[in-house]
């Protein structure tokens, strides 16, 4: 059937190329056309003005590089050349966006290939959709027929398969990209044979649907955390992001396609994206997040947001929108995908921007994944974010070894991180036995929450239990306190028991610098902030080694490694404190010239105490 089909376009198309379809309103994807002349008008204001700027400047930057870009870049290029035309009605843009679009529905590795790699070929699909349906009205007929005749054969090959390499689990990313690219480029498709009767692309389409609705609600929790990792979230997002927005703007008297119906479970999916997001500058983005899973720490979201204000309810806009703003990036760099092109098209200009704080967002859980999220507040990349995890469920597929482990950024320094993507386990944060009996990589074992509380002011604490190291019975007590009279910016306490645990570790990005203390150790960012910690073993003498692993293991694909203010790094530094199961390590955040507070253990009433606060809640119940 799909043969004689595309024969038969092959056909009509030879007979008649020039044949009209301009019967067909586009846009009518991402946009509709009746939302276009409000947004040209206020290109000239702020921040439009300065993002409509630096997209036209990234079009200029890869038009210079094309003969060097490949397949998949030359995607993302014609789709800003699509939406630059599209903003202006310049006819440049569109026959550059036609020009560009060529070279891609002319691909036979992956375009023209239907078992080729699917993530490529879904995004080939996608942006070849965008710009179909941006550049319309500056082509001619010719051009719209053969851009429109080439989308059919690749949303039917998407929609039937993702090649070889992928990974088919309805909860993998994989499946999202599959489905929301294919819905997307079905909502625009112009089906020129119907005439009147039931579309071509109207099996598709349905399939497509139901099949991203289950995969919604597989893989983001019922709290809102996604299953595979935040990055992974993201990623997966800017192919289901623009096919809700479609959904819903090709049904406006129905509200089936919006999130409280069509996926409730992602409500408060962009809330835990944004608590774990501090502005930290990564490599010329803003902000960075806790690498959990086998995930990495640039989280390059502000697009995300500006899809969210589409998307999410009404009452979360005020505090999308400030994240928004607040992950703004003035670097002027080329923004690679012309992602910036979701801000121009979806940032609310009277939607007032109110902070996250005001929403209850210093916090965030989900009891599915085990995951709690302390934050002292929403203002700068000065913000403290302190992150922990039970690891008490994962999907099939990216399985990070991070049972029972926590992470800590702030005052604009990644502290303590994670392993990257690897499922080895050297660079992880976490109890470990003995070297003789350390696994090279966990053995994929799921830990348990068992109780959390959080206060207004963010603070609080989380236990849990399990180990993915070989460690038995690991329960770990963490608590994050803001409090000022502790004297500190921030004070982490992780009170641990365990049956072989002989190794304490943390992991730091390799910029840090670590000095061996008596009772601890000093770790100072490269802007002079200091993380101090002191340990309490139950040890006579306090042992402390030190060494490098590089991040994200022996993986060489998709490893970026620690990008940290314009720069990539490839290690981490790692610290064990030696012990003999049982541990309290008391760290404490402090500014540049300030003293840390003194720490002490009072025994007798089973407290900690951190400069003037009094800590009673340290031991695990």
């Amino acid at each position: 059937m799909r043969k004689f089909f595309t024969i038969f376009l092959l056909i009509a198309m030879i007979s008649n190329p020039d044949q009209v379809i301009a019967d067909f309103e586009h846009p009518r994807g991402l946009i509709t056309m009746a939302e276009v002349e409000a947004i040209r008008t206020r290109l000239s204001e702020t921040p439009y003005r300065e993002i409509f700027s630096n997209l036209q400047k990234t079009a200029e930057h890869y038009e210079g590089q094309s003969g060097e870009l490949d397949i998949y870049d030359q995607s993302y290029l014609a789709s800003v050349q699509g939406v630059l035309y599209l903003l202006t009605g310049q006819t440049h843009w569109s026959e550059k966006a036609y020009q560009t679009i060529k070279n891609v529905i002319q691909d036979t590795v992956y375009f023209q290939n239907p078992v080729s790699r699917g993530l490529t070929r879904a995004a080939l699909l996608q942006r070849t959709a965008i710009t179909y349906d941006f550049a319309y009205q500056g082509w001619s007929n010719r051009q719209r027929n053969e851009v429109n005749d080439a989308l059919y054969d690749v949303i039917f090959s998407v929609n039937a398969n993702m090649g070889v390499q992928a990974n088919y689990n309805i909860e993998s990313n994989w499946m999202g990209v599959r489905y929301g690219s294919v819905v997307l480029a079905a909502l625009i498709w112009d089906d020129k044979h119907s005439q009147g009767k039931r579309s071509a692309i109207k099996p598709l389409l349905w399939d497509a649907t139901k099949r991203l609705r289950d995969h919604l609600e597989k893989n983001i929790y019922h709290d809102g955390w996604n299953g595979e990792s935040l990055g992974y979230h993201a990623y997966n997002w800017s192919f289901i992001g623009p096919a809700l927005v479609a959904l819903m703007k090709s049904h406006p008297n129905t509200e089936d396609f919006h999130l409280k119906n069509f996926a409730p479970n992602a409500l408060r999916s962009l809330w835990g994206v944004s608590t774990s997001t501090v502005s930290i500058e990564n490599m010329g983005r803003r902000g960075m997040k806790a690498d959990l899973s086998d995930d990495n720490l640039m989280a390059n979201i502000q697009w995300l947001l500006a899809l969210g204000l589409e998307i999410y309810p009404d009452a979360q806009h005020g505090p999308i929108k400030w994240m928004h703003d607040y992950l703004s990036d003035s670097s002027g760099q080329p923004d690679q995908r012309g992602y910036s092109m979701y801000s121009l098209l979806h940032y609310a200009p009277k939607t007032r921007a109110t902070n996250p704080e005001k929403a209850g967002w210093l916090n965030f859980h989900d009891k599915e994944q085990g995951v709690v999220i302390f934050r002292n507040r929403f203002k700068d990349e000065n913000d403290i974010v302190a992150t922990y995890t039970a690891t008490a469920k994962r999907v099939k597929g990216h399985r990070g070894p991070d049972t029972n482990t926590f992470r800590l950024f702030g005052l604009g320094v990644p502290w303590i991180i994670g392993a990257g993507r690897t499922g080895q386990i050297a660079g992880q944060t976490n109890m470990f036995p003995a070297h003789h009996e350390t696994l090279e990589k966990g053995n994929g074992k799921l830990g348990r929450l068992l109780d959390f509380h959080y206060g207004e002011d963010g603070s609080g604490f989380a236990f849990g239990e399990g180990s993915c190291m070989g460690v038995e019975k690991h329960k770990r007590y963490f608590m994050a306190n803001f409090n000022p009279e502790t004297g500190a910016n921030a004070v982490v306490i992780v009170s641990d028991s365990s049956q072989n645990g002989r190794r304490w570790r943390l992991n730091t990005p390799e910029f840090n610098s670590v000095s061996i203390l008596d009772d601890g150790f000093l770790i100072e960012g490269p802007n002079g902030n200091t993380l101090r910690g002191k340990a309490f073993t139950d040890q006579t003498s306090l042992k402390i080694d030190t060494g490098r692993v590089r991040y994200g293991g022996t993986t060489m694909r998709n490893n970026p490694g620690i990008r940290y203010r314009g720069n990539a790094y490839t290690h981490s530094k790692w610290l064990d404190i030696n012990c003999q199961g049982n541990i309290i390590v008391v760290m404490t955040l402090q500014e540049k010239g300030k003293t840390h507070p003194a720490v002490e253990l009072d025994k007798g009433k089973q407290e900690v105490v951190v400069g003037r606060k009094r800590f009673d809640f340290w031991r695990q119940k």
